[in-house]
């Protein structure tokens, strides 16, 4: 494998395996810009419109600590990350397909369904796709990018290739595509995207060589075993030319495997019995439906003990992801459609009114704002973004940023000059650049370093990174679902489009504020959940140690109130 000088893969080589990024973001920013218009065309009312909208983050957030346990212990040929990226672009790829053809679909079932239900199952595949889709492919770059440098530079290339879809989507929307020629329909215009999600899906998992997750052979444990801890992903090394085609699991996996193994065994010998059969055929389907629906309604509480059990440096950047992302998908979200309406435009009219050509107008307008924004994030995050946080740290590099963002988005509905508009966007494009790096870094820093960082949390030391990765990952969903379930609702009670805006960059403020109370390094840490330090070594004599006075008694770590 091709290294830089600084260690980790080459630029090239980040540029390979973040491709599939780029498609993904690609589709995603498509079916984000052009959703809420079709559900609005389709006299889906706002309220109506942005809770389709949260449908597929909730079922997102349901599912994402679940799926990134997998990711961490999937036993595929293809590696541990790769079957999920070829599974999630399959469902982007039958989303956009349903998205677009869902008149010709519900033609096709003879009107079994309604090319409106055919349209809402098609927006909540493709919403849930895209809030699982990145899961695997932070884990990925984390276990190829190691060290601080070759993390941060992972993960730039990464936003880089994030904020290229999103100018991809943003050049195919921003013109005058809802007219009737043929070269800018939109059925062309999810077929070109199609293409490209396809190639580019293909050209990572080609680049990517990433060894198999393999139970090793049956063996007593040794202590070396059971004492291990993922600070290295015991070996493990994804793309690496070092990586073992075996790659051993803890011991403490061991005897699950080892015990599972014979479970199933025994259940497939065992399991010819005809009525066992039959009653696994008729209560499993059951059992598993009973199980979701629990899941669904209790997945406030679910949310809430995923969160607290994690340790405390996970709990705040939790927290403060929530706060940020709501800010920055209220913005992606709903910029088009309030753009469609700051210019007295309205979607319900009728094609060729003087209504609908002023909306058509405002989504072009607010298409080629986010364009700027995507545009400007990319050139932020690849030569802007290293040179701040040398300079002032991520601290100041993260806290400056979203005050940048925050404040540039409440400005927005103070506005109806375009050149400032798009000014605006310019400066916000630091938003996504900073959420999409500084976090995935500070993620990566405290699982390779449990000891100092899980410290209050040491159950926490043994999860994976693709399981960390979900707890950051439940922020983004959650952000998603948020402005879904209340500006819709704000906006029709109160007749107000401005407040997807106002209440977006507000909540930007708050996590500027609490981004303050992150932990960005080892000293940071509070004494209370700090490690406790090795003993020091014996130098005084016996008859030192028997005359000099007791320690005073100390406080656990485990026992200190976080």
């Amino acid at each position: 494998m091709v290294t830089s000088p600084g260690g980790g893969p080459s630029l090239p080589r980040l540029l390979l395996l973040n491709m599939a990024a780029c498609g993904g973001e690609l589709g995603f920013a498509s079916v984000t810009t052009i959703a809420p218009t079709l559900l609005r065309r389709s006299n889906f009312s706002e309220t109506a419109m942005s809770l389709t909208m949260g449908i597929g983050p909730l079922l997102a957030l349901l599912a994402m600590p679940t799926l990134g346990r997998w990711s961490d212990r999937c036993s595929s040929r293809m590696g541990r990350r790769k079957p999920f990226l070829l599974g999630y672009s399959a469902l982007l790829l039958l989303g956009i397909s349903c998205l677009t053809g869902a008149a010709e679909l519900s033609a096709a079932t003879a009107g079994l369904l309604s090319a409106e239900t055919i349209l809402l199952l098609s927006v909540v595949l493709c919403t849930f796709t895209a809030q699982v889709y990145f899961n695997p492919y932070q884990a990925l770059i984390s276990d190829i990018c190691r060290s601080e440098e070759a993390n941060s530079r992972g993960f730039s290339v990464f936003v880089m290739l994030v904020n290229m879809g999103s100018i991809g989507s943003s050049l195919l929307f921003s013109w005058n595509w809802f007219s009737d020629t043929v070269l800018t329909s939109q059925h062309i215009t999810f077929k070109v995207i199609a293409v490209f999600i396809t190639l580019q899906t293909a050209v990572t998992l080609i680049s990517v060589r990433e060894p198999p997750l393999l139970p090793p052979p049956l063996a007593p444990p040794t202590a070396s075993d059971t004492a291990s801890t993922n600070s290295d992903d015991v070996g493990y090394a994804s793309d690496s030319e070092q990586g073992s085609p075996l790659i051993r699991v803890r011991g403490r996996r061991l005897a699950v495997l080892r015990h599972g193994g014979a479970g199933i065994g025994g259940t497939i010998s065992s399991g010819l019995d005809g009525r066992r059969i039959l009653r696994r055929l008729l209560i499993t389907p059951l059992q598993t439906t009973a199980r979701l629906v629990g899941q669904i309604l209790l997945w406030p509480y679910q949310i809430f003990r995923e969160v607290y059990d994690a340790p405390m440096v996970l709990r705040r950047l939790f927290i403060v992801d929530v706060l940020s992302w709501t800010a920055l998908m209220s913005f992606y979200m709903f910029l088009a459609d309030y753009m469609g309406q700051a210019f007295g435009g309205r979607a319900e009219d009728p094609e060729g009114s003087e209504g609908r050509a002023k909306f058509d107008a405002g989504i072009r307008i607010g298409s080629r704002g986010l364009l700027i924004d995507a545009v400007a994030g990319s050139l932020f995050s690849l030569f802007c973004a290293p040179l701040l946080t040398q300079r002032l740290g991520r601290r100041g590099t993260y806290v400056l940023c979203l005050s940048l963002f925050s404040v540039s988005m409440m400005m927005l509905p103070l506005t109806s000059s375009v050149p400032v508009i798009y000014l605006l966007c310019t400066v916000m494009g630091c938003g996504y650049a900073i959420l999409g790096t500084i976090p995935n870094s500070l993620v990566t820093l405290y699982h390779y370093q449990p000891k100092i960082f899980f410290a209050d949390k040491p159950s926490s030391e043994s999860a994976g990174l693709g399981e960390n990765f979900a707890i950051l990952d439940m922020s983004y969903c959650l952000a998603s679902i948020l402005p879904s379930l209340t500006l819709g609702y704000l906006v029709d009670t109160f007749g107000m489009p401005q407040l997807y805006l106002l209440l977006g960059g507000l909540l930007g403020v708050v996590s500027a504020a609490l981004a303050t109370t992150l932990i960005y390094r080892a000293e940071d840490m509070p004494s209370a959940v700090k490690p406790p330090s090795p003993p020091p070594e014996m130098t005084a004599t016996p008859l030192e140690l028997v005359s000099s006075p007791p320690p005073a008694p100390s406080i656990r770590t485990s026992e200190a109130l976080v």
